[in-house]
């Protein structure tokens, strides 16, 4: 039986290959096309682009704003809030109410992208300024900007920060209910063979990974991840489940949250690590599997990378699987 189910394996890999690269395609084709028609909504919506937009329900029902998200930053981060602000014209800086976001979040990110191709430039994060400090100032090149924020262990008041654009304020304080997350318990209901066949080449991309350059599977895997992040990603099989040992000298420094999403790239549960050996249920579907570790806010101990063990397990092979790598 596990021979046959080997040789299963094996031929259903092999007829992937060829699938996956018309989704890549397909992908990259959406992606530009849906990355315009997106970019040219946002240049008519001059007065929304200074109020701070958070994803949610809400937002996600607006047209072609699923289906952006989708393409540019797919594997949505489950664990913080996010939201976005812009674009705007910027001549020489950016300043950031940085005592907004210590008082809503225990940890938070708030990164500037370049527009239209939303490269990050630069980052803020919780802990690099002093709480004695309430704006904190970016000097940037003349330019059009985005930002975008995300909120880690957040306060039961949740406000997004006001921004100033060269010393004027332009993004005023926005508050939020603390269960604007919520949304994620009903969101594959949203799925449907378009999103399988935009995502379809990335179970056989991850399976091939020992074999491309890591760059460019990061890259298509985590297209607008955080940079204050470090990541675990690979595939997971149906009937497999994922195992966690952890080192306790990382809870001191680090929080560690996992996700495993589907093969339409949305999140079937999510957890966060708190103990020192975690096996998660045996998965019903193929999926994929994303870890984030996070510092904690005020630390600098460096990461060390023995401190955690991500295995695949399979009841038909006693003995690991697959050993993941970020």
């Amino acid at each position: 039986m596990v021979m046959m189910n080997q040789i299963l394996a094996v031929a259903q890999f092999f007829w992937e290959v060829p699938l996956g690269f018309l989704s890549f395609v397909f992908f990259k084709s959406m992606k530009f096309s849906i990355g315009n028609l997106y970019n040219f909504r946002l240049s008519k919506e001059k007065q929304k682009n200074l109020e701070w937009q958070p994803l949610c329900k809400e937002t996600l029902e607006r047209s072609i704003t699923l289906p952006f998200w989708m393409t540019f930053g797919p594997r949505l981060n489950t664990h913080a809030i996010i939201a976005t602000v812009g674009p705007f014209e910027v001549k020489q800086s950016i300043d950031l109410d940085i005592r907004t976001a210590d008082n809503s979040a225990e940890s938070w990110t708030i990164a500037v992208y370049r527009f239209p191709d939303y490269k990050t430039v630069t980052k803020i994060v919780a802990g690099q300024v002093s709480s004695e400090n309430q704006w904190k100032s970016l000097e940037l090149k003349p330019g059009t900007y985005m930002l975008g924020l995300r909120y880690y262990n957040w306060s039961e008041s949740v406000e997004f920060p006001a921004v100033k654009i060269d010393g004027v304020e332009v993004v005023k304080y926005k508050t939020v209910p603390n269960s604007i997350n919520n949304f994620y318990s009903e969101f594959r209901q949203k799925e449907n063979w378009f999103y399988l066949c935009l995502h379809y080449y990335l179970f056989p991309l991850l399976r091939l990974r020992k074999w491309l350059p890591k760059s460019f599977v990061k890259k298509e895997f985590l297209p607008v991840g955080d940079p204050s992040l470090t990541y675990y990603y690979g595939v997971i099989r149906k009937g497999e489940c994922i195992n966690v040992d952890v080192n306790p000298l990382l809870f001191n420094s680090y929080d560690v949250y996992m996700t495993v999403y589907d093969r339409c790239s949305f999140a079937v549960f999510f957890h966060q690590i708190k103990t020192e050996n975690y096996t998660s249920k045996a998965m019903e579907e193929d999926c994929f599997y994303l870890f984030r570790v996070r510092q904690k806010t005020g630390i600098q101990e460096q990461f060390v990378s023995d401190w955690i063990d991500i295995k695949v397990l399979s009841p038909e092979v006693p003995q690991i699987k697959v050993s993941s790598y970020s």
